[in-house]
């Protein structure tokens, strides 16, 4: 039987090529979400439409989908100090926002410009002006 010594400097270089193929290997798993019927979003609900207001109090008109309604929620509860007609200091308005946001969460979007399946919520923080 043949015997065969490592020394420091091949251990070294061993482990170090076991990690990297792991490493390798685990971002090719997260690279790649799946776009499957169930959890695709349109672009288009993503951003959502420019003249599409709900009346939200009196003088207080909003967007009603997508980052677009995200902004005007923010700049309702940034102002909303010299609203009268809003009572509960915007925990409705900061409610509506959340649940509006997890409406997009481990959802996808399909881009047709690359032919790749993306996370909708990088394409809203990416939109978000």
């Amino acid at each position: 039987m043949k015997r065969t010594k490592l020394n420091q400097v091949d251990i070294n270089r061993i482990v170090k090529k076991v990690l990297s193929e792991s490493d390798q290997k685990k971002e090719i798993k997260e690279l790649k979400p799946k776009c499957n019927p169930e959890n695709v979003v349109p672009l288009s609900d993503i951003v959502g439409e420019a003249d599409d207001f709900v009346h939200y109090g009196s003088g207080i008109e909003k967007r009603g989908r997508g980052v677009n309604s995200f902004v005007d929620t923010l700049g309702i509860l940034n102002n909303i100090r010299w609203t009268k007609d809003i009572k509960d200091g915007g925990a409705h308005l900061a409610y509506d926002m959340m649940n509006h946001l997890n409406r997009y969460r481990n959802k996808n979007y399909y881009d047709e410009a690359t032919g790749e399946c993306h996370k909708a919520m990088d394409k809203i923080i990416e939109l978000y002006p």
